[in-house]
């Protein structure tokens, strides 16, 4: 069985979160990004899902990362 983690590297560390697709990991870390781009004062409510995971990295001053990475879960 395979299952997908968001990473989110920022100034206080990583945060993590393990999903049972792809999608639904993406989906996570989108809702994160509009949340923190709200608290921040950005206006992102313009940008497509994909416009916002592309320059999400520049949108934080270069401080903040996403990614998902794909693991195996042994013993499946």
């Amino acid at each position: 069985m395979n299952v997908f983690i968001l990473k989110h590297d920022h100034k206080h560390g990583t945060d993590m979160t393990v999903h049972l697709s792809y999608d639904g990991a993406r989906f996570y870390g989108i809702h994160l990004m509009r949340d923190m781009a709200a608290e921040w004062g950005e206006e992102a409510s313009h940008l497509s899902d994909d416009e916002l995971w592309s320059a999400w990295t520049e949108l934080s001053g270069e401080i903040e990362f996403f990614s998902i990475e794909e693991c195996f879960v042994q013993g499946s």
